[in-house]
């Protein structure tokens, strides 16, 4: 495949994950084939799960939002870098 391809390829997976979420949530492509997605005005833990689920990824919930820290080096919330 070339890079026009390649180009072709993410276009579309950016397109697909666009129409999992929320108009006013964020997607971006961080380079290469990495994407990353900032949800906000998540309230409840079955939101945050039901999106993480949409994505393939398990949950390590509890979550909460208030957090700075979850023990991870990472803010509260989910992390869907698996």
């Amino acid at each position: 495949m070339g890079h026009c391809v390649g180009d072709q390829v993410l276009r579309e997976v950016a397109k697909n994950l666009q129409s999992m979420f929320r108009a006013f949530d964020t997607l971006a492509r961080l380079g290469g084939d990495e994407f990353t997605m900032i949800a906000s005005d998540i309230r409840e833990d079955r939101s945050l799960e039901r999106l993480l689920t949409m994505c393939g990824v398990p949950s390590r919930g509890p979550y909460d939002g208030r957090q700075k820290d979850g023990g991870d080096g990472e803010p509260g919330g989910g992390d869907l870098s698996g």
